[in-house]
């Protein structure tokens, strides 16, 4: 079920609405997609990763310049989005519900279901469980992939979510996870569903690699984003996300006096 507020969904049908560049609920969708993407970049020196882009998948929306308002929205939706993931538990699929829910029936198109995917990585990890204890003991990496088609993240994030509810969230150190899609958008949205959750939460993920390419004819395909943890970075990044925390908590108790102060007697 998503934990997304329904002024999400009016948000989305306003912009495509008032839109000059488009009336599609689905390109509003793969804008905002395109802005949290974006974000991933910008926001760099606030976490504890190594990370790359491909230039392809990095997009300025010039379409929304004319309309300053609009570009206002898609803000809000991006906070909303943020927000939803960290109230939500680590490693939940936040968007992928969202997205069928809004665009399924319009286009016949539909992703991976939460209780699906729960249900699949539940049944993988208790088939796989003994070789992952091994590989762990050993001190060797745990590569986890989703190569035909990752979609929203959601067999992804389900099975991240079963690996920290059964080991202690240090061990996803050792975790390696590789996605492909051929949808630019589903490969930035599992970029961003699976790395945002793991850094919201503080989920020290071991590494993230999105490849945007047909798995068929592209199993090589460059990676579209990859992320690293980096120890060097860990105690940097950590300071930053707190001193940032901090301001934050400031200016929304300063502007809660004012607004209490601006009050008729």
């Amino acid at each position: 079920m998503t934990t997304l507020p329904k002024e999400f969904y009016r948000t989305i049908q306003e912009v495509a609405r008032k839109a000059k560049h488009t009336s599609s609920v689905k390109q509003v969708f793969n804008d905002l997609i395109q802005v949290m993407f974006n974000s991933l970049n910008k926001s760099q020196r606030l976490h504890p990763y190594n990370m790359d882009f491909d230039s392809r998948l990095v997009r300025e929306l010039t379409e929304y310049k004319p309309q300053p308002e609009l570009w206002g929205k898609l803000g809000e939706l991006s906070l909303m989005w943020l927000k939803a993931i960290q109230d939500a538990p680590p490693f939940t699929d936040v968007m992928g519900s969202t997205y069928d829910e809004q665009l399924g029936e319009q286009l016949g198109q539909f992703l991976t279901p939460p209780d699906v995917a729960a249900g699949l990585a539940q049944l993988n990890m208790a088939i796989s469980k003994d070789r992952i204890d091994q590989t762990l003991a050993k001190g060797q990496p745990v590569f986890m992939g989703d190569d035909c088609g990752c979609g929203a993240g959601s067999l992804i994030l389900a099975w991240l979510k079963a690996f920290s509810e059964q080991y202690e969230p240090y061990r996803l150190l050792s975790v390696g996870v590789e996605a492909q899609d051929l949808d630019m958008s589903m490969a930035q949205l599992t970029s961003v569903q699976v790395f945002y959750s793991a850094a919201i939460h503080g989920m020290p993920l071991g590494g993230l690699k999105v490849r945007w390419g047909n798995c068929l004819t592209e199993p090589d395909a460059p990676a579209g984003f990859t992320a690293v943890l980096s120890p060097e970075k860990l105690a940097p990044a950590y300071a930053l996300q707190h001193a940032y925390q901090t301001q934050r908590a400031q200016t929304q108790a300063f502007e809660k006096v004012m607004s209490k102060l601006a009050e008729p007697a």
